[in-house]
């Protein structure tokens, strides 16, 4: 028998090998690169270069600023063996790559100025985030082409054909995820999706995940998480001792920083902010607003809504981001067991806690948002509507008309990552601050 459907791979082939058939591959396309062109996006770098010189900023931010300053750029030369994983979005555990001796990179891009090449081989009207990806790849702006192999969560259907030409270069697996979450049956597909990404880490690296090693890695992953969630009470105070960009830049710096490299930052920012902690959350009328960012993710460089936001005065004291704030805050909830159990753990963590639209509810979201509101005294909600990001817009009336129903005022911004619209959407977030200076 022959034809199409007669080409089959054993089991362990395929774990070794992409989930795309090479029959029809391409080789990217050469593009110009220009090494030394500098990232500037809304003020990403333009941000940095100023509040470095900003009186009373912590000193002990600068090993994240560095860590996203070099996620768009290659790795340099590594010093040992460890294969490098990389992933978009986050529903890939990072423990498992712990757990089996890898390194974890996490893709996503913001830089502009890697558009112009992705379009060699992209639509222009796709989302910005995947080209930026792809096109960061191609100018050797991200380590896409020195993985050993992408995970890519099947979350949108830009991010799956994009896992499909990204495997030309690298090996790409894809990660199904159910449209219900809360379904046992969709935890138990998940479990068993990470069942197989699991057998492939091992065949990938050599490495075999056991019961001691998964449980270190996943109290590595928790002493970060602790000290993330530490740093955001900081937050809460008035004034919040850290600007709305400056908790981006710690959140995304985990990005490319092995975790207990970046835990140990995060103490040593702890320990500046605690000496330089007002003490005191009381509230003024005449303060800043307070404000609430959600919506499609916000990636280093592309800094221009957050800079816009506090150009005009107001503090962003927390979000909703799954590249902010969401990405290390919910715990694997677990108990002393077998690997299997640890498992299920990880699938739960990485599945329930999600408010990411790819999921049929939106009511998740809108519980999350409504308890960051309180929490943290919030004013009003800015939600980054990403051009072309249409799960994020089919969400927008539901939300509206739930803060509306609460009283708490709501600006969408529907913007993508070029320089057009910048006074545009400073005239649109000016209006909406005085709206709410005049509530009081």
């Amino acid at each position: 028998m022959s034809g199409w459907f007669n080409r089959s791979r054993s089991y362990s082939q395929e774990l070794q090998k992409g989930d795309f058939e090479k029959r029809f591959s391409l080789k990217p396309p050469e593009v110009n690169s220009d090494k030394t062109v500098v990232i500037r996006n809304a003020s990403g770098m333009e941000y940095l270069e100023s509040a470095r010189r900003r009186p009373g900023r912590p000193l002990a931010i600068a090993p994240f600023e560095d860590s996203v300053i070099n996620s768009c750029q290659a790795l340099p030369p590594q010093s040992d063996s460890k294969k490098l994983v990389g992933t978009l979005c986050r529903f890939v555990p990072e423990e498992l790559i712990l757990a089996v001796g890898g390194r974890h990179l996490r893709l996503c891009s913001g830089d502009f100025t890697c558009l112009s090449a992705a379009e060699e081989v992209l639509p222009r009207d796709i989302c910005p985030l995947v080209k930026a990806t792809y096109g960061g790849g191609l100018l050797g702006r991200n380590p896409v082409s020195q993985c050993d192999v992408i995970v890519v969560p099947a979350t949108c259907d830009a991010k799956i054909k994009l896992a499909e030409i990204l495997n030309d270069q690298v090996p790409v697996w894809l990660l199904d995820l159910p449209l219900r979450k809360r379904l046992e049956t969709s935890h138990e597909r998940f479990y068993q999706e990470l069942c197989v990404l699991k057998d492939r880490l091992q065949n990938l690296t050599g490495n075999k995940v056991t019961r001691p090693l998964l449980r270190e890695a996943i109290e590595t992953i928790h002493r970060r998480q602790a000290a993330f969630r530490k740093i955001m009470r900081f937050q809460t105070t008035d004034p919040p001792l850290l600007s709305g960009r400056d908790m981006l830049i710690i959140a995304q710096s985990s990005f490319n920083a092995e975790p207990e490299i970046w835990t140990s930052w995060a103490r040593d920012l702890i320990r500046e902010l605690e000496s330089m902690s007002p003490g005191c959350d009381a509230k003024s009328k005449s303060r800043p607003a307070r404000l609430l960012l959600t919506g499609a993710p916000v990636i280093w460089p592309n800094w221009k809504l957050p800079t816009l936001i506090e150009e005009a005065g107001a503090w962003i004291v927390a979000d909703d981001l799954c590249s902010g704030s969401q990405y290390l805050y919910d715990v694997v909830e677990t108990d002393e067991g077998a690997v299997d159990d640890m498992m299920r753990d990880l699938a739960g963590r990485y599945l329930l806690p999600s408010t990411c639209p790819c999921f049929s509810s939106v009511d998740d979201r809108l519980d999350r948002i409504l308890n960051l509101i309180e929490e943290f005294n919030v004013d009003g909600v800015v939600q980054h509507g990403l051009r072309l990001c249409q799960l994020f817009d089919m969400e927008t009336r539901r939300l509206r008309e739930t803060l509306r129903q609460q009283d708490i005022p709501f600006l969408n911004v529907q913007t993508d990552y070029s320089q057009e619209d910048v006074e545009q959407v400073r005239t649109r977030i000016e209006a909406f601050l005085e709206l709410l200076s005049v509530r009081g």
